[in-house]
This record gives structure tokens, sequence and C-alpha cells, in this order.
């Protein structure tokens, strides 16, 4: 939990690989920093997802706690 007046998350999407047309894999990254004053404890988050790459995503939505001035990763493959 974080109190509102102490947090200031920032969301960052992070591509990698190549796109050579249908039958290539590329990945992504959605990372999550705290440059807030606080350590977030107990974060959570919900990705809404558009078009045909939403068929393939599974994530878990616990982020679990990230420290001031850190940041943790959620995978896209």
């Amino acid at each position: 939990m974080v109190n509102k007046n102490e947090a200031n998350f920032k969301v960052e999407l992070i591509q990698s690989g190549f796109i050579y047309g249908n039958n290539t894999t590329y990945n992504r990254t959605i990372r999550v920093h705290n440059y807030g004053g606080v350590t977030g404890t107990g974060l959570n988050y919900t990705l809404t997802l558009e078009g045909s790459s939403k068929a393939s995503f599974e994530y878990d939505n616990i982020l679990g706690s990230i420290p001031v001035n850190g940041y943790k990763d959620i995978p896209i493959r």
C-alpha cells in the first residue's frame, strides 16, 4: 500500500527482437518504476490489450513490492 501523496509510478514499454512477418517472434516488457518517496507494497495491476495479441497473453497481476527508485518487469511474450 502506498499513500497517494507519496506515490509516483511510471510505466514504460521495452521492445526487443525483430519483426519479419507472420512467423516472427518478438518480445516486449512492461517496466513499472517507483519514483515515489516510499516503497510500494502489495502492488497489483490490470492490463488491457487490444487486437490479436491478447489471445496469447497471460500474466499474474501481482507485482509485490517495488522499493523507492526500483522497478519490476512484466514480460509479454
